[in-house]
């Protein structure tokens, strides 16, 4: 439960970074930001994970962020547990 609490969290954290990131002049372009997740956030919740995030992006930024399986992209947003050493796509 301290997991999902802690993941969740980290969601509505970055929700409010991307609204405030795309509101303001001289913000960060996240347009072509993607999702990786690390293997390690157990299922059902690496996929809530991903979907909750992407649902709570585009509705306050009109913006489609897709979950990816490798770093090719310059804009990832890395989602990992804490105890993760490493984080391949």
């Amino acid at each position: 439960m301290k997991k999902i609490t802690k993941l969740f969290a980290l969601i509505i954290s970055l929700g409010y970074l991307f609204s405030s990131c795309t509101q303001q002049p001289g913000q960060p372009n996240l347009s072509d930001a993607v999702i990786l997740v690390s293997p390690n956030i157990p299922a059902p919740f690496n996929s809530t994970v991903v979907q909750v995030l992407s649902e709570e992006v585009a509705k306050r930024t009109s913006l489609e962020i897709k979950q990816v399986e490798d770093w090719d992209n310059k804009t990832v947003i890395a989602l990992a547990l804490s105890s993760d050493k490493e984080l391949f796509g």
